[in-house]
């Protein structure tokens, strides 16, 4: 905990130069597709495909930016470079293992939301719809 608390600034720094990236890739590419959309429908249509399938492509080692931080001390845009560096090879077998422990993460939230949530109904004695 005090190894993160000490860094806790920098890794909000490295999360916010992400988002910001992120943020303008967005932006401008959703400029750049609506100005193609305008004046024809399919190649905004094929802009928009080909914006989604980079910002999947650049946002995967992103989520590795700040793991990339805390091992190699790398700060800001450098981590996100790092973490496109340690991806680059192995894109794919990074995404099945993000898509699998998402799926189990929300499986095991799924189950547990419905255990305490009928524990709670029991605890308060049926259901509080229509109460004053």
């Amino acid at each position: 905990m005090r190894f993160t608390a000490q860094r806790l600034l920098s890794i909000v720094w490295v999360a916010l130069v992400i988002f910001l990236f992120f943020g303008l890739l967005v932006v401008a590419g959703v400029l750049v597709v609506a100005l193609l959309a305008h004046f024809a429908a399919a190649l905004g249509v094929v802009f928009g495909l080909a914006l989604f399938v980079v910002a999947i492509w650049l946002a995967l080692p992103a989520t590795l930016a700040v793991p990339t931080f805390m091992m190699e001390g790398r700060t800001g845009f450098r981590a996100y470079r790092r973490a496109f560096f340690l991806v680059r090879h192995n894109w794919w077998r990074t995404f099945g293992l993000l898509l699998v422990t998402g799926i189990l993460s929300g499986v095991i939230s799924l189950i547990a939301d419905v255990l305490f949530g009928v524990a709670l109904r029991d605890a308060i004695g049926g259901t509080t719809a229509g109460k004053i």
